[in-house]
């Protein structure tokens, strides 16, 4: 990696604010989301971002080690999440039926409840987050914006 950008010195500080603004809203944002959705969920972002990442897969069983290295948030000890969260009837995991090595999880009723429930309560609070700084046609821009920089 070329640590000397082919920029003016004089722009550094531009890029040094855009990632410190940045990273202070992202982190900002998730700590109040987070902190929401223990209080009215009891759930942490955590498992709101598992139960995710299995609701937008095309198949409903998802190898565990897949959902971890797609989750936003900490993917840490996934082994442990997962069983919690098993034993609280939101998830069911199996042996690949392809790969016996592999386990793989999957939303039940009581999951796929509390994941919608989740996700329409994400998106109030997301939006009253949202217009306490920015018209919705500037959410809508920064949204396509971050898209665009987040794509592969």
């Amino acid at each position: 990696m070329d640590t000397k950008p082919d920029f003016p010195q004089n722009q550094h500080h531009i890029y040094l604010e855009f990632s410190q603004q940045l990273l202070r809203y992202s982190k900002n944002f998730e700590q109040e989301i987070s902190h929401r959705f223990r209080k009215h969920f009891n759930q942490s972002f955590t498992r709101f971002d598992l139960l995710c990442q299995l609701a937008k897969g095309e198949d409903p069983w998802q190898a565990i080690g897949k959902v971890a290295n797609q989750l936003l948030a900490s993917n840490g000890n996934i082994t442990k999440l997962v069983e919690r969260m098993v034993a609280e009837d939101l998830l069911i995991r199996r042996s690949s039926r392809k790969d016996r090595r592999l386990t793989e999880i999957s939303m039940t009723m009581k999951g796929k409840q509390l994941h919608s429930e989740m996700v329409d309560a994400n998106a109030y609070w997301t939006q009253s987050l949202m217009d306490n700084c920015l018209p919705e046609d500037e959410v809508l821009q920064l949204n396509s914006l971050l898209s665009k920089a987040n794509a592969p």
